[in-house]
């Protein structure tokens, strides 16, 4: 998670020099291709202020990502192995009640935090 951190830094141009900036001014979406969460076993049964907080912490931290990153292009945000959907294939989408601050903003506009599972065919030029 850390090294997706700098990509909003990047894409605004706070990042590198004209190259770099030239580059990430080319970005047109983001795909977060799973590992966004990370694995930990959720003790089952209720839990204690301190557990519940060590659950919540990734999920508020990718959300505020999520926001951030949405503000300024579309993000797709698949699924992992580790993330916390079920275990039928085909592997659905995480709930976008995960993320409550992200959702704000819509795809509808061009931009957005959307969560799915998705095909993509690559253009490299």
């Amino acid at each position: 998670m850390a090294s997706i951190s700098y990509l909003r830094p990047y894409r605004t141009g706070e990042l590198g020099g004209a190259r770099e900036q030239s580059t990430a001014a080319s970005i047109v979406r983001v795909v977060i291709a799973g590992g966004s969460l990370p694995e930990m076993e959720v003790p089952s049964g209720s839990l204690d202020p301190k557990q519940q907080s060590m659950v919540e912490r990734p999920l508020r931290d990718l959300d505020l990502l999520l926001t951030q990153l949405a503000a300024a292009l579309p993000v797709d945000l698949m699924p992992g192995a580790g993330d916390p959907t079920n275990h039928a294939l085909p592997q659905q989408p995480l709930h976008p009640c995960m993320f409550t601050e992200a959702a704000r903003y819509t795809v509808g506009r061009g931009r957005g935090a959307r969560t799915l599972m998705s095909w993509y065919l690559l253009h490299h030029t």
